[in-house]
């Protein structure tokens, strides 16, 4: 990732936790969604929503109160479409002082335009001084 700031940083409870402690996997893909969403919004000129998550990866768990880091960064451009690749660390409540934050999930999600709620949309979504684009396009 070449993002050295986080999308987002933040810290679960232990309302997210099942009753072994672990941080349950929905509410960390809630969080790869989010960081998706808000990459979208620096990089979309229209509205646009989750149409696929391509891959996601849980290598360790996440316990209440790590300071979780989200980064992230747009991997495929198409015409309607966009992927983004995201990867979590964490820095364990019990070891704050840890010098190296740890992975512990990878995600791909593939985001595309929208007019209206399910409704396709068809025109050129990116500007064009963004990367090079890359035309393959998701089928429906």
């Amino acid at each position: 990732m070449n993002n050295k700031e986080p999308i987002l940083r933040l810290t679960p409870r232990a309302n997210e936790a099942n009753p072994r402690g672990d941080i349950f996997g929905g509410w960390v893909m809630s969080q790869f969604d989010l960081a998706g969403m808000l990459i979208g919004n620096k990089e979309m000129t229209s509205s646009f929503a989750t149409v696929a998550v391509k891959e996601m990866t849980f290598k360790h768990p996440i316990f209440v109160f790590d300071e979780v880091s989200i980064f992230g960064e747009v991997i495929h451009r198409g015409k309607t479409s966009f992927t983004v690749e995201l990867a979590a660390y964490v820095k364990r409540a019990k070891d704050r002082y840890q010098n190296e934050p740890l992975l512990v999930g990878t995600a791909q999600i593939i985001y595309a335009a929208i007019k209206q709620p399910g409704e396709k949309n068809e025109k050129v979504i990116f500007e064009s001084n963004t990367k090079s684009h890359d035309h393959h396009e998701l089928s429906h």
